[in-house]
């Protein structure tokens, strides 16, 4: 909701913003939860712009304040599920069933409570300016803001392994500078630097008591990136190239440990867009990166059993947990995050006609488009990885427009190529997830 009136050489703008979530989940990776959020926020800005001879500005400034009351509830601490671990092809069974924590037990029986019920309320107040300046081919962007926070969380749950409860309250100040340099040859190539601070939320915008009391809530970010943007032969190939270093935070939690791990990513980005005529265009999307996961890294997560020594044979196929990844040889300090790939190139053709008469159809317009995607090499963090290979896959499309409808056919990974990716968070270094065969896609719409 907004509202807005001319005030001096500018606008008064007044912002009010609320949001709710009511989210339940039987099984959610493969566990129980519960989500309830609340938010409202209100923010006060003046736009206006000035100009000081040759130097023309544009400035947006104003406060804001922001609430949010997050109640997140999961169950994963023990290992228990609500559904039954049982051999699934014997057909259900009466007790396949555990219990439920979303169930109401009556008094007296003892029946799966919620092992994680964290109950969070956050205020964020903050002042901004962001101001534009453009002087000749210069353009130069500048914002900076403050905010305050106020957290406070505590955990009801019945088997947490964390406090229960806790409080933060911090400020921080926050920027980013971007100067801009347009050529007259259709070059603009530019400079950019960012700092950015977020609070380290779980899924229903809740903040654990362990990050309360071990000082972790609050994270800061860090962006540093040169490239440059062009448009070239008379604007038919557009694009952009940039080379960046980004500082950043990522949360990770597992059997009752919940940690904060921070990474370093370098790297680089290619866009390129061809107009080759009025009916054929080509367009290229790449990028080459290498991330480092900043140690020690404390966070938990599940092995597989050869990394303590012990054959999948004697292991019974089951895997094994760490709750310190530091712990394991060569892991105490900094190491790579070999489970992003470096290289991931996607180049396409699309083809779209000039209207015709298809007889009793009339005017028809369609098209089609070929194109392919690079994913390279993956492998596990832990000793002896298992690695993942390089793939190719292939995808195509191809649609037809007359009158009021429109049909259209996409394949995804077209030559059906067979791939596999890590699995994901605790369970990376322990499970192999098949990638998607081919996938066919048909639509017919209708406008009205």
């Amino acid at each position: 909701m907004e509202a807005a009136r001319p005030l001096g050489d500018g606008t008064l703008r007044l912002q009010l913003f609320g949001d709710t979530l009511f989210n339940d989940r039987f099984v959610s990776y493969g566990f129980p939860g519960s989500y309830r959020t609340q938010i409202a926020e209100a923010r006060l800005r003046y736009d206006f712009a000035r100009d000081f001879g040759a130097v023309k500005t544009q400035t947006v400034t104003g406060v804001s304040t922001r609430y949010v009351h997050a109640i997140g509830r999961e169950s994963f601490n023990s290992g228990v599920i609500a559904l039954d671990r049982r051999d699934i092809s014997q057909g259900a069974s009466a007790n396949d069933i555990i219990d439920s924590p979303f169930n109401i037990d009556p008094p007296g029986s003892v029946g799966m409570g919620w092992e994680n019920n964290v109950q969070t309320n956050t205020s964020n107040a903050g002042a901004f300016i962001t101001s534009n300046a453009v002087w000749n081919n210069f353009d130069l962007t500048l914002g900076g803001r403050y905010d305050t926070y106020n957290v406070r969380s505590r955990d009801i749950g019945v088997l947490a392994y964390a406090p229960p409860d806790g409080r933060g309250n911090a400020g921080r100040f926050t920027y980013s500078a971007s100067l801009a340099y347009t050529t007259p040859w259709g070059l603009v190539p530019y400079v950019t630097t960012a700092k950015n601070s977020a609070v380290e939320i779980s899924q229903a915008s809740q903040v654990s008591t362990s990050l309360l009391a071990n000082r972790g809530w609050l994270s800061n970010s860090f962006l540093n990136e040169v490239g440059v943007k062009f448009s070239l032969l008379d604007d038919r190939l557009q694009g952009s190239l940039d080379w960046y270093v980004q500082n950043r935070t990522r949360l990770q939690q597992g059997g009752g440990v919940v940690n904060v791990v921070g990474t370093r990513a370098k790297g680089a980005e290619l866009e390129l867009r061809y107009v080759v005529s009025a009916n054929v265009s080509l367009t290229l999307a790449a990028s080459q990166q290498h991330t480092t996961i900043k140690g020690p890294d404390r966070s938990f997560a599940y092995l597989p059993a050869r990394s303590f020594g012990i054959s999948p044979q004697d292991a019974f196929g089951g895997g094994y947990m760490v709750f310190d990844f530091s712990t394991l040889p060569g892991k105490g300090g900094d190491y790579e995050d070999t489970l992003l790939p470096h290289a991931v190139i996607s180049p396409y053709v699309t083809y779209t006609s000039d209207p015709q008469a298809w007889g009793p159809l009339g005017p028809t317009t369609w098209g089609a488009s070929l194109g392919g995607t690079y994913v390279g090499k993956t492998q596990q963090t832990v000793p002896n990885p298992i690695v993942f290979p390089s793939y190719v896959t292939v995808n195509a499309s191809a649609f037809a427009q007359w009158d009021v409808w429109e049909a259209g056919v996409n394949v995804n990974n077209l030559a059906d190529a067979r791939y596999f990716t890590p699995d994901a968070d605790t369970y990376a270094n322990l499970g192999a997830l098949p990638g998607l065969g081919r996938v066919w896609k048909v639509t017919l719409k209708r406008l009205f």
